[in-house]
């Protein structure tokens, strides 16, 4: 039985991010996140050489928040 998640955002090979939302600047936003994110990825892989980062716990995860400037 194979399981099957949702997302709003997807990395197309050879292509780049894609995003949905109801508004074009909620799915920009989402696009902004998710290079962000691999550009911190990248980085840190560069910096570790290229061996995958520790993952933080969950709880951990939930403590972060974008600064307040950052409106969502």
């Amino acid at each position: 039985m194979s399981r099957s998640k949702k997302s709003d955002a997807c990395l197309l090979v050879s292509h780049g991010v894609m995003t949905v939302s109801t508004t074009i600047q909620d799915a920009y936003l989402k696009a902004e996140y998710v290079e962000e994110i691999a550009e911190i990825y990248y980085r840190t892989l560069s910096v570790n050489q290229d061996k995958e980062p520790i993952v933080l716990p969950e709880d951990e995860l939930q403590k972060w928040q974008y600064p307040s400037y950052i409106k969502l």
